[in-house]
């Protein structure tokens, strides 16, 4: 552990997560923006990968969210006035709940009360508050484990987490009977509250992203068309970066209005399924979202933008956005595409030659890739050759 006490306030930044490629992509942004970062590491290993990268001087693990709110506490008048960032929905969540205790030191992403931003990470009100902006959103119930299923459901239908900290995209189902929807809640180990909803048949999906800036703009500077997928439910491994973001997605206006009635301020993403035209609201993410670096060769730097707007030094030029698009690639998640959905290798080799945007390869910080490298491998070669 390097735990610096030294550290400054001066530096006002604090990177607040686990090691995954959210927070690996954030510190390499904030190490070639010549930004001095602390990192509080969320871990119990020994190894993390993050903790590779050339731009990590000064860290402190913890084992827990809860642990890593007790240490900015401790620090709470050392390290007045810092800007914290976090790179998960724990992070964020244990930052909203004790939000009165911390507020008046650090500045964070937030709804302007402690408990806000929990809420807002419900879906079932995120579902209404995009209703009520002009949002297109797929016919949506609650239900909770346990009860009788409600009336009503359109099959096939969807059913994930009502909420993000108790759930995880991996155990979001496509089910198509009654008995397919109770078996994938029973399944589920992590929740108990459950969204279903009506299954989208989508060409494809859009992220949009941005950040709320403390004076209530709102940047909204680039999209990812998410073209193929690492497994059912998981993360995109192929698709466009582009920052001409009205011309893929011409209902900006509803989106402003959206955030406008969350009263959030911070990063965020926003994620639509597209069918004949229409886009169908699914969720928003209250927080750095992991895609963040795909936009670095774009010139969008969403956390630099982020901790520039909360430490008065924001310009005017920060905001420019180039016009550009070009393709990204999970290089080791994409693979699984070659039994998935049939995608030739010499298809798959050329997408990876001319993708300009990558999930960990970075030339300038190779070590966390080539430390990833054989596990992710083995994982995506894993799910290519076993059996049905």
């Amino acid at each position: 552990m390097v735990y610096a006490e030294k550290y400054s306030a001066m530096n006002r930044l604090i990177v607040f997560g686990n090691s995954n490629y959210n927070t690996l992509g954030v510190v390499r942004c904030m190490f070639d923006k010549q930004v001095a970062y602390f990192l509080l590491l969320v871990s119990e290993s020994r190894f993390d990968t993050v903790l590779l990268s050339k731009g990590v001087k000064e860290y402190k693990r913890v084992d827990s969210e809860a642990q890593g709110v007790s240490f900015l506490i401790s620090r709470k008048e050392a390290w007045r006035n810092a800007v914290i960032l976090p790179t998960s929905d724990k992070a964020e969540n244990a930052l909203d709940a004790h939000f009165n205790k911390l507020a008046g030191y650090y500045r964070f992403p937030n709804a302007g009360k402690q408990g806000a931003v929990g809420s807002l990470m419900g879906k079932q009100l995120q579902v209404k508050l995009a209703e009520e902006s002009g949002l297109h959103v797929p016919m949506t119930v609650r239900y909770k484990k346990g009860q009788r299923l409600p009336e009503g459901i359109i099959y096939p239908c969807i059913v994930k987490p009502q909420n993000s900290i108790t759930g995880k995209k991996e155990i979001l189902h496509k089910c198509q009977t009654k008995d397919e929807v109770l078996q994938a809640v029973t399944a589920s180990r992590h929740a108990e509250d459950f969204l279903i909803q009506q299954y989208i048949d989508k060409e494809y999906e859009v992220l949009l992203i941005g950040c709320r800036l403390p004076d209530g703009r709102t940047w909204l500077p680039g999209a990812f068309q998410k073209k193929r997928w690492y497994l059912k439910g998981g993360d995109a491994s192929y698709g466009i970066i582009t920052t001409q973001t009205g011309k893929l997605f011409p209902h900006l206006s509803e989106v402003y209005a959206f955030l406008k009635r969350l009263d959030y301020y911070g990063p965020f993403s926003l994620e639509f399924g597209m069918m004949d035209g229409v886009p169908y609201f699914y969720e928003i993410n209250l927080r750095n979202d992991g895609t963040s670096h795909y936009f670095h060769k774009a010139g969008i730097f969403v956390p630099y933008i982020y901790y520039r707007a909360n430490t008065n030094t924001l310009k005017i030029d920060d905001l420019t956005i180039p016009e550009t698009s070009y393709t990204f690639i999970d290089e080791f998640g994409d693979l699984v595409n070659m039994k998935a959905i049939g995608l030739s290798f010499r298809r798959w080799f050329h997408d990876l030659r001319h993708a300009s945007a990558y999930k960990y390869f970075c030339r300038g910080d190779i070590k966390p890739f080539l430390a990833l490298a054989p596990h992710r491998l083995a994982a995506a070669l894993f799910h290519m050759f076993k059996s049905n």
